[in-house]
């Protein structure tokens, strides 16, 4: 009769743990146990919208920059 209490309270906690697995909190195109993240997929920067060196995560993917920083100086009229 113990080992079948000890069993129930050992799946209600791994139920309430799995519960908490939300797509959100998992990269995308990672699945964990079923549930597929969306993590960082609605992202929609480019190399090009990016400041050279600077390195942010689009679509689950790292990005590396290759913007130039503009400086303030411009020989434009």
């Amino acid at each position: 009769m113990a080992e079948s209490c000890l069993y129930n309270k050992l799946y209600n906690i791994n139920q309430e743990r799995l519960n908490k697995i939300t797509t959100q909190n998992i990269k995308a195109g990672i699945n964990i146990f079923g549930t597929q993240g969306t993590f960082t997929s609605y992202g929609i920067a480019t190399t090009n919208d990016i400041i050279n060196g600077k390195i942010p995560y689009s679509n689950g993917r790292q990005v590396v920059g290759n913007k130039k920083e503009f400086t303030g100086t411009s020989n434009a009229i």
